[in-house]
């Protein structure tokens, strides 16, 4: 029965789809949605499951996940965030955040370093999906060798304004400039004392 909108005011829980189970059974799988809501939208989820599964440090890393044996681990600089480590499939998860495999990293930078903001910014927006250990200072590095990223950067104040002393003779403080050749072949110098 068609009713106005005026009329017909819906609540939030009647707009909830109640077939959102059936895919999953009658459980649903939270990982799975988290993992998917993880997902940088740049990157498809196959690649980074492709280039997770042939990651050697991945690999290593997410058979001490499995085992809960970190002890033969070479992979150091997971150990201070291994309680915080999980995996699902081939994809490794800090927290809510995905441990992006060596392979992709220039390309997740550069991903969020699009638009040149600066420094903070291309950090903030690393933070938010991804994770590997270094991230930050990559991402420094490569903000701070970058023309763009510099110019949109924050201004740095300039110096203040000194007062001078008028000098007290000649040649204390000069200016010279040179301007040439011309197109008659000569050259302007000129000296400001």
């Amino acid at each position: 029965m068609y009713r106005p909108g005026k009329t017909n005011i819906a609540d939030v829980l009647s707009r909830l789809n109640l077939k959102v189970n059936r895919d999953y059974g009658e459980k649903y799988d939270y990982v799975a949605a988290l993992v998917g809501s993880s997902m940088i939208p740049a990157l498809r989820s196959d690649e980074i499951d492709v280039a997770s599964k042939n990651d050697p440090e991945l690999v290593e890393l997410r058979q001490c996940i499995q085992t809960g044996d970190w002890s033969n681990c070479s992979c150091k600089e997971y150990l201070p965030v291994r309680q915080e480590l999980c995996n699902y499939g081939n994809l490794l998860l800090r927290g809510t955040r995905i441990i992006i495999p060596k392979e992709l990293h220039k390309r997740v930078l550069e991903l969020a370093r699009e638009g040149h903001q600066g420094i903070v910014k291309t950090k903030s927006m690393l933070r938010i999906k991804g994770w590997w250990p270094g991230m930050e200072k990559e991402a420094e590095r490569l903000c701070r060798t970058c023309h763009g990223c510099q110019v949109n950067s924050e201004f740095s104040r300039p110096e203040p304004i000194t007062r001078t002393l008028p000098h007290s003779g000649p040649w204390q403080d000069c200016a010279i400039d040179t301007l040439g050749p011309l197109p008659t072949g000569g050259n302007i110098f000129v000296i400001v004392d």
